[in-house]
């Protein structure tokens, strides 16, 4: 049973919750489909510093600033909030790539990216032995013991923010695990920067 559950959330399960309304009078909203749900990333009129506040993490503990930095890894890409969209319109919509929160559930309570899946950085570690589903729910084959990934999804990893390291955790793991760094993004600016531009999340109360 606990496989199966794992394959249905890698899959891109999203969490079931009232998506925020934030929209703005003559913006260009960005619509697509995903898993049967339309969804519409939209802007607010004005940012809301209570929403992007809640998002500020230095739990995870840090030497010096908590500032993470520029790339998560060697030939990782980072990427911008319009790359972001752009990727949920275009891969994500057609079922070649996947936007994954790193971050702990706990975390993810508090509010996530439209049409996000929950693979938190805890489960990719090599004594989990759930780490060869989690691989072949990204896309990845097993042959002969080893593993292909040359069908593997692309992945746009995010975290909470810049003040935190999860999303580069999971991106090495992911990398350690033999998943190719090409096929991995970082969206750098997370859950903080992304609020803080008034863009639609999910999972948060009005």
């Amino acid at each position: 049973m606990s496989r199966t559950v794992m394959a249905v959330a890698l899959a891109g399960a999203i969490f079931a919750s009232e998506a925020t309304a934030q929209t703005t009078a003559g913006a260009t909203d960005a619509t697509f489909t995903y898993q049967g749900q339309d969804k519409i990333i939209a802007q607010a009129p004005r940012a809301d510093a209570i929403s992007a506040a809640r998002f500020y993490d230095l739990h995870g503990g840090c030497d010096g600033l908590c500032i993470a930095p520029d790339a998560a890894a060697d030939d990782v890409e980072t990427i911008t909030e319009n790359r972001v969209i752009d990727f949920m319109a275009n891969e994500l919509a057609n079922g070649q790539g996947l936007l994954i929160d790193s971050r702990l559930p706990s975390d993810r309570a508090i509010g996530f990216l439209p049409a996000s899946a929950s693979i938190p950085h805890t489960l990719v570690t090599p004594d989990n032995p759930l780490l060869p589903d989690i691989l072949k729910a990204l896309g990845a084959r097993s042959m002969l013991g080893a593993f292909n990934f040359s069908d593997a999804m692309t992945l746009v990893v995010f975290d909470a923010g810049p003040t935190t390291m999860d999303a580069h955790r999971l991106v090495n793991a992911l990398i350690d695990a033999g998943y190719p760094a090409d096929k991995i993004k970082y969206y750098r600016g997370g859950m903080q920067v992304w609020s803080s531009l008034g863009l639609t999340t999910e999972g948060t109360s009005s």
